[in-house]
């Protein structure tokens, strides 16, 4: 009767340890899917700042003119909404 209660408290305690390793790894995915998210998000960034540097910054009537048409505006609905 003693090797039952043994046995019982041994395998109690191992699907804690189970239990906790399972947990464990659903935060370390979630934490990954989350940092790719990120850095996806920042790599957007980068490149949207890399165009918005491509655009003049004089003021003449001109210049504005061709900022406009260089501008790619297909998108900006889309980027809008991610903000």
């Amino acid at each position: 009767m003693e090797d039952k209660i043994q046995t019982n408290n041994t395998n109690d305690e191992s699907g804690a340890v189970v239990a906790v390793i399972i947990v464990i790894l659903i935060l370390a995915f979630g934490g990954f899917y989350f940092y790719s998210q990120r850095l996806a998000q920042q790599k957007q960034l980068m490149q949207t700042a890399a165009t918005a540097e491509i655009i003049n910054t004089s003021d003449d009537l001109s210049s504005i003119k061709d900022d406009l048409n260089s501008m790619n505006v297909d998108n900006i609905a889309t980027s809008a909404s991610k903000l």
